[in-house]
């Protein structure tokens, strides 16, 4: 399941960043002879803000969002996988509340039918990509949480195994 999210995100980020590009030089060439758009820039602003989104889930995956290394490094290899788990469990529950919050604020944008001034494209739309990347997220750091715990497990196994012998 995850190979197959993998495979998604991938596309999805390659998409929008080719759309992205595409977007904003025919609107440079276009405003070269005085005829650009409005809604051209709306919908690269809005494909930013999904790619965002969709790109924090990415950096999960490879372990590259912004963190604190120094105090890992002064740790025994146990402990920097039971304090990775615990700050996964912490980083999970921050996005649990933005998952809510932000279904809650897709919702209300469904319901009163607000619409994006220059493309009218349903604005619940643009922040659909809120609880998507809040979710993509929680998975990404779950599967963490389950490798650290398998190496923990595996470590621990390890050891008693050689204090037998």
């Amino acid at each position: 399941m995850l190979k197959v999210l993998n495979k998604i995100e991938n596309i999805f980020v390659v998409v929008t960043i080719f759309l992205a590009t595409v977007l904003v030089f025919v609107n440079v060439v276009l405003r070269a002879f005085g005829a650009g758009t409005t809604w051209s820039e709306e919908l690269i602003r809005y494909l930013i803000i999904w790619l965002t989104f969709i790109g924090g889930s990415i950096c999960v995956r490879k372990g590259e969002h912004v963190g604190i290394e120094l105090l890992p490094e002064f740790l025994p290899n146990r402990f920097k996988r039971v304090l990775r788990i615990i700050v996964n469990v912490i980083v999970i529950s921050f996005l649990l509340f933005l998952l809510k919050y932000s279904v809650e604020l897709t919702q209300f944008n469904f319901q009163t039918g607000q619409t994006a001034p220059a493309l009218g494209i349903p604005m619940y739309i643009v922040y659909l990509c809120l609880p998507i990347g809040a979710l993509l997220m929680i998975i990404r750091y779950a599967a963490d949480i389950v490798e650290a715990w398998r190496n923990t497990q595996e470590a621990d196994h390890d050891m008693n195994g050689k204090e037998g012998e």
